[in-house]
């Protein structure tokens, strides 16, 4: 999966009503990769990561990358989280994303908003402010399994949610179990 060609794709739904935006921002995905992404395959997973929470819909997942829409309806905030092996891209279908490196003299924060596509360097960290009504896709590419415990340890650490994780972990093997398929017919 290419995240340019992705948010290329989604640039001119911008100005549609955020349901039609999402809906048709997932079709165009699954045209691009009709092997990869089911558009009728709606699940929203209850997601914290770092503080940041929101609900998560797996579009694609493999051992080396994912696609995933994220959004809240709500503000939400906390950290990026560090990921050594994996690099990160958001591209930003709704909302507002503000955000800084605390490892940094960096004083003034970015904003990114709807249309832009955001880069989280291997090994680098944000602090992030997520506005109410902020919805993206998220594509990681690398070792999809270092990422997880960042995705659901804060669940079960400070939530003690454990349903979520089930969820996360059903809906990750039901993508590899079909990449498996179709690789062997």
């Amino acid at each position: 999966m290419d995240p340019e060609a992705i948010a290329d794709a989604c640039r001119d739904l911008l100005d549609l009503p955020l349901e039609d935006r999402l809906t048709a921002a997932v079709q165009r995905v699954a045209d691009l990769y009709p092997d990869l992404v089911d558009p009728t395959r709606e699940r929203w997973i209850f997601t914290k990561a770092g503080g940041i929470v929101g609900k998560i819909n797996f579009l694609h997942a493999s051992m080396n990358e994912y696609l995933l829409l994220f959004g809240a309806p709500v503000a939400t905030y906390g950290f990026s989280g560090r990921y050594k092996r994996v690099q990160i891209q958001k591209f930003v279908l709704a909302g507002r994303y503000t955000t800084y490196n605390p490892e940094t003299a960096q004083i003034e924060p970015e904003v990114f908003e709807a249309g832009d596509l955001v880069t989280l360097p291997k090994g680098e960290v944000r602090n992030m402010e997520i506005a109410s009504g902020s919805w993206h896709f998220e594509f990681g590419r690398g070792p999809v399994v270092t990422a997880m415990p960042f995705g659901t340890v804060d669940l079960l650490v400070s939530s003690l949610e454990v349903r979520p994780i089930l969820q996360t972990t059903v809906d990750y093997s039901h993508f590899i179990t079909k990449g498996l398929r179709r690789r062997f017919r």
